[in-house]
């Protein structure tokens, strides 16, 4: 696998989305909003939804069929809990370590052919707040490094852009350590 990715070219931006307070049918309401085609889950375990059964897999799948969003499950490449013991630091992730194996590069690679594609895709994962999920803290950080707008789908339906997210979280402040992808 190549150590550079290529610049994209300027496309529409990679939404994310979280779940987190919406109900079902506001969530398929949102992707059907901003014109989502493909569902990617970058949970690392879609099959447990913890109190929100809604989301589980194999009940979201035949929802997101209905509304004509397909779904791919890219958790075990882009899923902020590896199963790689090498992407821990007492027992937290670390996104450094987790954006450099194969395996993250390899999902980044699938994101990026996607968007050059000019298809619609949206980041799924739990959390309703992008600004402490890997979907922005990780996989946000390495899109837009790369020069894919990152756009996330606030559980109010309005976009926030990784930019102004990462602005908003840092205060304005300039990063001194970022994610090496």
């Amino acid at each position: 696998m190549p150590d550079a990715f290529p610049p994209p070219p300027i496309h529409t931006p990679i939404y994310t989305i979280g779940y987190g307070p919406r109900d079902v049918d506001a969530f398929l309401g949102a992707l059907v909003d901003y014109g989502i085609q493909y569902l990617i889950d970058v949970r690392s375990y879609p099959d447990t939804s913890g109190y929100r059964s809604d989301f589980a897999r194999t009940a979201l799948t035949p929802r997101l069929r209905g509304v004509g969003v397909a779904y791919l499950f890219m958790g075990n490449d882009l899923g902020g809990r590896s199963r790689d013991a090498r992407c821990y630091v007492d027992g937290a992730v670390d996104y450094d370590a987790l954006s450099r194996t194969a395996a993250y590069r390899r999902g980044v690679h699938r994101l990026l052919d996607a968007w050059r594609q000019e298809r619609v895709v949206a980041l799924m994962c739990a959390e309703g707040d992008p600004a402490p999920c890997h979907r922005s803290r990780l996989i946000g950080e390495s899109l837009t490094r790369l020069g894919v707008a990152v756009a996330h789908i606030t559980p109010t339906g309005e976009l926030v852009t990784q930019h102004q997210l990462r602005t908003r979280s840092d205060g304005g402040q300039q990063r001194l350590f970022e994610h090496a992808v």
